[in-house]
């Protein structure tokens, strides 16, 4: 079971501790650290004013979707889905793929043109039951590197060829580090000594082309 929040007392303390822009406030005491005001959302301060009922019915969004994330999944039930990724986010896409991966039962209230690159890869990689809804053309090199390390049975959806050129060959540690049976593919002209050092010593049998 999820956490639930008891009081307002509670919900305002949680929400203290929560960053507007995703940085991460560290305490050397081990105690809970303290967020600057200017990194708390605006709403800590509106919710001290309101009552109870009114904080769990007007949290914006973006503050309902971190308390989700924090394990209060039971507020994904007002969760206005339409204004997941807004053009104000600091990761646009983040709140999209988590909920996805997360709450999968929840996929047709998602808007799938919000995600691209490694957030749409994650995705596919977590719920690969979505890969026909997904649009592949929307991965960059670096995700569908991860997406390939992490999915080999999906490598046949991309040429992986396009590894082969010096701005993307770097992808290529991602993918046989985890999956060298594509070394076959791999120009290995392209691979540093080191790296090719690294995947010999992972991959003993690895043969590695001159």
């Amino acid at each position: 079971m999820g956490k639930v929040f008891k009081t307002k007392d509670e919900f305002i303390r949680v929400i203290s501790t929560i960053t507007n822009d995703g940085s991460v406030i560290m305490s050397l005491t081990g105690e809970t650290p303290e967020v600057p005001k200017e990194k708390q959302f605006a709403f800590v301060e509106e919710a001290i004013k309101m009552d109870f009922s009114a904080c769990m019915d007007q949290m914006p969004t973006a503050l309902r979707f971190e308390l989700i994330k924090e394990g209060y999944e039971d507020l994904i039930e007002g969760l206005k889905f339409e204004e997941l990724d807004g053009p104000d986010d600091y990761w646009p896409g983040r709140m999209t793929s988590y909920i996805l991966r997360k709450f999968p039962d929840h996929e047709s209230k998602i808007d799938w043109g919000k995600l691209k690159n490694i957030w749409l890869a994650q995705v596919i990689i977590d719920q690969p039951q979505f890969l026909e809804k997904a649009d592949l053309s929307k991965l960059d090199s670096r995700s569908s590197a991860e997406l390939i390390s992490k999915r080999p049975e999906l490598a046949a959806h991309f040429n992986l060829s396009v590894f082969n050129s010096p701005e993307n060959s770097q992808y290529w540690f991602r993918i046989l580090e985890k999956q060298p049976q594509f070394a076959e593919a791999c120009d290995w002209g392209l691979i540093n000594d080191y790296q090719k050092k690294k995947l010999k010593e992972i991959h003993p049998s690895l043969e590695i082309k001159p």
